[in-house]
């Protein structure tokens, strides 16, 4: 993705559970400065799995510190003009129910963490977002590293 003068790499993992087995591979190889952790609204039975695979990530691999969004992927459904999402729950009640809370103030890994509901199979602007939300963190950071090694010469 290139911005104006910024340029990052994304990397798509896929949560399915063959994929997941390389997970720790893949953080070992590639230095991430964010994440971005989406769990399917729509498959409510999951839910215990995306939070343990999150916890997983946070706790277990060997990240450094980093940026996490957190997106809950809620399909709207658009029946007679009227569109309907699919999730009958609040934002508060998913970070609730994926302990995002316990995970920030626990993992020692969270410099900023960021939630939303979000349908991503619609107009992309919010995904497009949220990846602006994550690079301008990491300018931010760099700009930081830069200022700090100009003040030591």
């Amino acid at each position: 993705v290139y911005g104006t003068a910024e340029k990052i790499n994304i990397w798509e993992g896929g949560g399915g559970k063959y994929i997941r087995k390389f997970w720790h591979t893949i953080v070992e190889i590639i230095e991430f400065k964010a994440v971005i952790f989406m769990v399917n609204t729509y498959e409510p039975h999951r839910v215990n799995e995306a939070k343990e695979e999150l916890h997983s990530l946070m706790y277990d691999f060997n990240l450094g510190k980093i940026y996490l969004y957190v997106i809950f992927n809620t399909p709207v459904i658009k029946k007679n003009n009227f569109v309907k999402s699919d999730n009958p729950l609040k934002l508060s009640e998913w970070r609730h129910l994926m302990e995002l809370d316990k995970i920030e103030k626990e993992s020692g890994k969270i410099i900023e963490l960021k939630s939303v509901i979000m349908d991503v199979s619609g107009p992309h602007k919010k995904l497009l977002n949220s990846i602006d939300w994550i690079c301008n963190r990491i300018a931010g950071d760099e700009e930081s590293e830069e200022e700090k090694e100009e003040e030591g010469k």
